[in-house]
C-alpha cells in the first residue's frame, strides 16, 4: 500500500482492534459475494456499484452519527469478505445461487467514479481508495465510549489534523458479524465531491435507494497508448513478482489488449525456457482486477461455472480468471 491517507486510517484501526482483543487482519484477500444476476452486470460493465452505507445491514454507523449531528453525512461503500467458500456468507448474500469473485486490490489504487450522466457526458471523478477492515464493537461498548476511545486512537497516532473522527466511523460495525470478517472501501461524498455521480436504484419493495457507478483504474489514460514495457519484465523480475505472489500490471491505454497477449506470450515463454511453475497473474489497469470467481453450492453449480467461464473468454482482461464450483457439499434449496 503506498503512503497516504489509508496507511494512517489502518494505523488506527489496528490500535482500536488491540484494544478489543480482536484480530482482522490485513490479509490482502478480498472476496465479493453476490448474486448471479449481479455478478453478470459486474463482469458485463466491468465496474462496481457502492451502495450508501446508510442502508446496509447494520444500523451501527447511523446511530454514531446522530450523537455528533452529522446525519447528513454521505458515505458509499463496497464490501468484501476476507474468506473464500464461507457458507454464511453464501445464505446470507446468495440466497438462490450466486458467486464470490476474488479480486487483487492490495494497494492504494486509483478509481474512475461515475457521473449520473456518464452516458452522454463522459465525466468522472478520480479517487484513490483501498479497502481496510471493519471494526467489530463488543456488545457491551456503548456510542459515547466507541467515539472516545476512537478519538482518543486518533490522537495518540498523530493524524487529527488529517482524519476526523467521522471519517472512521463507517468502518465500525456491530459484532454480531464478526463472522463475516469485512474489508470495506469507503467512497464519501465530503462537500458534496460525489454529488454529480450518485443514481437511485429500486428495491423489490419499490423504495429507490442512492448507489454509485465505480470503474478501476484512471479512465483517462485509457485515450493514450499503453506505457507498459514488457522488455523490463526479465527473469528476475517475473521470478520476484511470482515469489511475492504479486501481479503483472498492464497499464490502461487504447492498445492495452494487444499488450495483453504480448505479455501473456512473454510469460509462457519465460516458464518454458526456467520450467518455472510458480503462480504468475497478469491484470489489466482501468478494468477490474478479478483472479477468481467460485460459484456457490447450488444442485447446478458445475453448469454455471462453464457458462461464466464462457462469458469470461469474451473478455481480454477475463480470459485468464479461475472459474471454480464452491467446495461446499450443500444444496440452495429452490424457493
Amino acid at each position: 500500500m503506498k503512503d497516504s491517507i489509508y496507511n494512517w486510517k489502518w494505523e488506527i484501526i489496528k490500535k482500536y482492534m488491540e484494544r478489543l482483543d480482536e484480530d482482522n487482519p490485513l490479509e490482502g484477500k478480498f472476496i465479493h459475494y453476490t448474486s448471479i444476476n449481479s455478478a453478470f452486470a459486474i463482469l458485463d460493465g466491468d465496474t462496481f456499484w457502492a451502495s450508501n452505507v446508510r442502508f446496509s445491514n447494520d444500523a451501527t454507523e447511523e446511530r454514531m452519527l446522530k450523537l455528533d449531528g452529522l446525519e447528513n453525512r454521505d458515505d458509499y461503500i463496497i464490501c468484501f469478505c476476507s474468506e473464500n467458500d464461507m457458507l454464511s456468507q453464501w445464505r446470507g448474500y446468495c440466497h438462490n445461487g450466486g458467486v464470490a469473485i476474488k479480486l487483487n486490490l492490495n494497494y492504494t489504487q486509483e478509481y474512475s467514479i461515475l457521473h449520473a450522466d456518464y452516458e452522454t457526458s463522459g465525466n468522472y471523478i478520480i479517487y484513490e481508495n483501498t479497502p481496510l477492515p471493519v471494526i467489530y464493537l463488543n456488545q457491551k461498548d456503548n456510542p459515547e465510549q466507541v467515539r472516545a476511545h476512537m478519538k482518543n486512537d486518533i490522537n495518540s497516532c498523530g493524524y487529527a489534523s488529517e482524519i476526523l473522527l467521522e471519517d472512521m466511523l463507517p468502518y465500525l460495525k456491530n459484532g454480531h458479524f464478526r463472522e463475516e470478517r469485512e474489508m470495506r472501501m469507503i467512497f464519501s461524498n465530503r462537500a458534496g465531491l460525489l454529488s454529480k455521480c450518485i443514481r437511485f436504484r429500486t428495491l423489490p419493495d419499490g423504495v429507490k435507494v442512492p448507489y454509485i457507478v465505480i470503474k478501476h483504474g484512471n479512465m483517462g489514460k485509457m485515450k493514450g497508448a499503453c506505457t507498459t514495457d514488457i522488455s523490463q519484465y526479465d527473469n528476475e523480475k517475473i521470478m520476484e513478482l511470482s515469489n511475492d505472489r504479486e501481479p503483472i500490471w498492464i497499464e490502461e491505454g487504447y492498445d492495452q489488449e494487444a499488450k495483453y497477449f504480448e505479455m501473456l506470450n512473454h510469460v509462457e515463454c519465460f516458464q518454458e525456457r526456467t520450467n518455472w511453475r510458480g503462480p504468475i497473474s497478469v491484470l489489466c489497469k482501468g478494468k477490474l482486477p478479478i483472479e477468481e470467481i467460485t460459484v456457490a453450492p447450488t444442485y447446478d453449480r458445475e453448469r454455471k461455472v462453464e457458462q461464466i467461464r464462457r462469458f469470461c473468454q469474451s473478455k481480454y482482461w477475463l480470459k485468464n480468471v479461475v472459474v471454480k464450483a464452491s467446495n461446499i457439499p450443500y444444496i440452495q434449496p429452490l424457493l
